[in-house]
């Protein structure tokens, strides 16, 4: 996730590129995607200091305008898309908010991809 430091999330513009591995990178930590050979998109997201995971964390991800997955937790999130919700050349994004225990919150970077 993680937009840089604490704050609203960037509106930064990004080219779509392919599902198969990308990360979005901002300044505190990235939101990992890849997809398997069987179809299953498989997403994550990490904080470069990991004791900034802790923490109330809500995830939305999206294929198409449809939501797919769903994360209420108090721990860095990850999940995968079953293929039959992943569907070739669509697109796939994923919105996170997070509270760390020092009460910064932090919002996803710009992210979507095209699943291939």
């Amino acid at each position: 996730m993680v937009a840089g430091a604490p704050g609203a999330a960037s509106s930064t513009a990004r080219a779509l590129v392919s599902c198969r591995a990308v990360e979005y990178r901002g300044s505190a930590g990235k939101i990992a995607v890849q997809t398997s050979p069987s179809g299953y998109v498989a997403w994550g997201i990490y904080f470069y200091d990991p004791a900034k995971n802790d923490g109330p964390w809500v995830v939305d991800v999206y294929v198409g305008s449809r939501r797919v997955d769903h994360k209420k937790q108090n721990y860095a999130p990850h999940g995968s898309v079953h293929p039959n919700d992943a569907r070739s050349g669509a697109t796939s994004r994923i919105k996170a908010v997070h509270t760390d225990l020092q009460g910064n919150v932090y919002h996803s970077v710009p992210n979507a991809c095209v699943i291939p």
